[in-house]
């Protein structure tokens, strides 16, 4: 894998690393800022206890940027682990 990484030119890299960025902040926008945003302007956090959570930092504001980073390596790593198995289901679940 890293042998195709490295035959790859910079500008295969950039444009790859674009698109994977256009993706990721689309689906942030759809999914996480709207429905925020749709919650607060109806006013439901004052309804129901769910939509107003509190955190509690055992460290600083650094925790959840922290958390989130070391999610996304662990399961990067179950990914390639399982990937095999992966693509064979979605063979599959394609035919």
């Amino acid at each position: 894998m890293l042998g195709n990484l490295l035959q790859d030119s910079a500008r295969t890299h950039a444009k790859r690393m674009g698109l994977s960025l256009m993706v990721y902040v689309l689906l942030q926008y759809t999914y996480v800022y709207l429905p925020s945003v749709i919650i607060n302007r109806l006013g439901i956090g004052g309804y129901c206890r769910i939509f107003r959570p509190t955190f509690c930092y055992l460290f600083s504001h650094l925790q959840i940027p922290v958390e989130i980073f070391v999610f996304h390596l662990s399961m990067l790593a179950f990914l390639e682990r399982f990937k095999n198995k992966i693509g064979e289901f979605q063979h599959s679940w394609t035919r």
